[in-house]
């Protein structure tokens, strides 16, 4: 089952079937368009940018959104992929709903 979760703040993570979950965030703070917003805005948020991370459903493994390979804790490079166009997302989507 296929299942979406919001976030306040702005933003949304998608569970998969398949065990893998995509993050994506856009209100402030986040590496977007959005980054340098008030983290108190109350109003409804948009964004033409966002940040994206790609886990497994128990959130045990990380993964590359760039490649969706396995993250390696020890390599010091960020697990979230920052500025993402919102069509850049919508293939990003797909593509994690379809990792095996």
């Amino acid at each position: 089952m296929t299942v979406i979760r919001s976030f306040a703040r702005g933003g949304v993570q998608l569970d998969f079937p398949n065990g893998k979950t995509i993050s994506i965030m856009f209100g402030a703070g986040a590496y977007g368009s959005n980054y340098d917003e008030s983290l108190d805005t109350k109003r409804q948020v948009e964004a033409e940018k966002c940040e994206v991370a790609v886990f497994d459903s128990k959130g045990d493994q990380w993964y590359y959104p760039y490649n969706l390979n396995p993250v390696d804790p020890t390599d010091g490079v960020s697990h979230v992929e920052s500025y993402v166009s919102v069509e850049k997302v919508l293939a990003m989507i797909e593509e994690v709903r379809n990792m095996k």
